[in-house]
């Protein structure tokens, strides 16, 4: 956050943008430091993240309180302003056909308690500044439609040409990344803008010269690729015989509804995207984003995006994660009074991580990914993702039962995955509180991890002497949490603690080596962790008298 907010007054222009798992708030002032402030606020813990180039400053939130944060940031910012917005926009992504969802509310009660509505700039005149975004730019087109790039006297790179038909009136043109600015002085004359003719030779040949476009895509994403395939079915032969890397760094697949999946992707170079698909539920065809496709299948079309998206990711993603929350459709059912139909969320659970397996599996190799995060209902999901993913990279295994859906009295068993190469070679597994693991401990096989955070219905005292005797065979471990429903008499075979409070009960065992040892607590009522501790921070006479 912003420590001093700029004057209100010299507000320019506000764009919201609605994700996931977050929002993003980007304003543009009049005469301040920056040309524009953007402030992501996202869900979850972590470090937050501040990124200043000559003329923008980015910061990144996380707090699992981030909506209450924005409302009060937005509030402050559009309190008393009197002023004329001269860009004002709102994306509600997916959300859009979706009128009454709550996050779409809250947006609305912010800006409804004004005292009076928010004036924006809609002025019918011609403008004197265009900005154009394109998805290529050609140019050596733009030196021969718009002269030849120069260095201004303020140190600006630009092109000026004079516009045909006019008395010395001229064109300035810009450009900045994937986009280019024009500027007239007299917005009459723009029309004269026609008589410039464009070349129709080929620029683009250039590209089909394989050293030359491998070159170029060592600087490219996913996104950028994609685009350059769209070019020609040369330069497409070109790219798919050089098998770029897609350059993605985090993969979130969301289904928020039974009739639409979100998949956001964050780059290499911090650049992310969201892009939603939804059934059309008035008439065929589906959404992506804003655009309707006619005949075409939701599902179908993610696929055949996800497809190609993955088929060029070479290098190791720090995150994949598969999430099932339905929480559009669970507060559809509580509205209208209807049980939600959990036998039906299960099948398309499972319709759709069948659909991503056949994905994975036709891979020419397996997908490195650093971190797992999956919602499933069974262990039989888990078995449709798990096996495709290559057991070297993955680090850390994150469980969980869908969220939004009720777990009731449903539990899941490991026994299977347990197995698995991806599950022996990783360093951290987390099983979330709300899903309960049936298999027993000693069939779980969790002593290859280093970190451990699982849920179970009971805990007994063999348990206990079965997780203790093996941390004591291990030095790799450094944290060890069970947490469970029910406790039957586990602590009988533990020995006298070595301190006991309302809350914590504490015990300390020896290590093999002299250097370590064992500390149990138990936290009352639901949970035990084991640590790890050099023996510097184990107490006076604290070692338990168990053998």
């Amino acid at each position: 956050m912003p420590s001093s907010n700029p004057s209100r007054s010299n507000l320019k222009g506000i764009s919201i943008q609605l994700k996931m798992t977050g929002i993003i708030l980007k304003l543009w002032y009049w005469n301040f430091i920056f040309d524009s402030i953007t402030i992501g606020y996202f869900d979850g813990d972590g470090e937050n993240l501040v990124y200043v180039d000559s003329n923008n400053l980015e910061i990144s939130e996380k707090s699992e309180n981030y909506w209450s944060i924005f409302k009060q940031y937005l509030s402050s910012v559009l309190e008393d302003f009197d002023g004329i917005l001269e860009y004002f926009h709102i994306d509600f992504g997916i959300l859009e056909f979706q009128s009454g969802h709550p996050k779409i509310q809250k947006i609305r009660k912010i800006f409804k308690t004004r005292a009076k509505p928010l004036n924006t700039f809609s002025s019918p005149t011609t403008p004197r500044n265009v900005r154009i975004k394109y998805e290529f730019i050609d140019i050596t087109a733009l030196d021969e439609l718009f002269g030849t790039l120069f260095k201004n006297d303020n140190g600006e790179f630009i092109r000026i040409i004079n516009i045909p038909g006019t008395k010395g009136s001229i064109l300035e043109t810009r450009m900045q990344g994937d986009t280019v600015s024009f500027h007239v002085d007299d917005t009459e004359e723009l029309q004269s803008l026609s008589s410039m003719e464009i070349s129709k030779s080929n620029k683009l040949r250039v590209f089909e010269n394989c050293l030359i476009m491998d070159n170029l895509l060592k600087y490219l994403g996913c996104f950028e690729i994609q685009r350059l395939r769209k070019l020609s079915r040369c330069i497409r032969s070109c790219v798919d015989t050089l098998k770029p890397d897609a350059q993605i760094q985090k993969l979130t697949i969301t289904a928020d509804d039974i009739d639409a999946i979100c998949l956001d992707i964050v780059m290499k170079n911090r650049h992310s995207t969201t892009v939603c698909y939804a059934k059309n539920r008035e008439k065929d065809g589906c959404f992506v984003n804003r655009h309707l496709l006619h005949n075409t299948n939701y599902k179908l079309q993610f696929a055949a995006d996800l497809e190609l998206i993955l088929r060029f990711q070479k290098s190791r993603m720090v995150e994949l994660s598969l999430s099932f929350p339905y929480y559009s459709y669970s507060k559809e059912m509580q509205n209208t009074g209807h049980e939600v139909d959990y036998g039906m969320l299960e099948e398309i659970t499972g319709d759709f991580l069948n659909k991503l397996k056949e994905l994975l599996s036709s891979r020419a190799q397996l997908l490195q990914v650093k971190k797992l995060k999956i919602e499933a209902f069974s262990q039989q999901q888990l078995l449709e993702i798990l096996p495709f993913l290559d057991s070297k990279s993955l680090r850390t295994i994150e469980i969980g039962y869908p969220h939004g859906v009720d777990p009731g009295s449903r539990y899941l068993e490991i026994q299977e995955i347990s197995k698995l190469e991806q599950w022996r070679l990783a360093d951290e597994l987390i099983i979330s509180d709300r899903t309960i693991v049936f298999t027993g401990i000693s069939k779980m096989n969790l002593f290859g991890f280093s970190k451990v955070s699982i849920t179970v219905d009971t805990i007994s005292s063999d348990d206990l002497v079965y997780i203790r005797e093996n941390l004591l065979k291990h030095n790799n471990f450094e944290k060890f949490k069970v947490s469970f429903k029910n406790i039957d008499n586990a602590f009988r075979l533990m020995g006298a603690p070595y301190s006991k409070t309302r809350n914590i009960i504490t015990w300390y065992f020896r290590y093999p080596s002299q250097d370590q040892a064992l500390c149990l607590m138990f936290s009352v009522p639901r949970a035990v962790v084991f640590t790890r501790i050099h023996m510097t921070a184990v107490p006076e006479n604290a070692f338990s008298d168990v053998t």
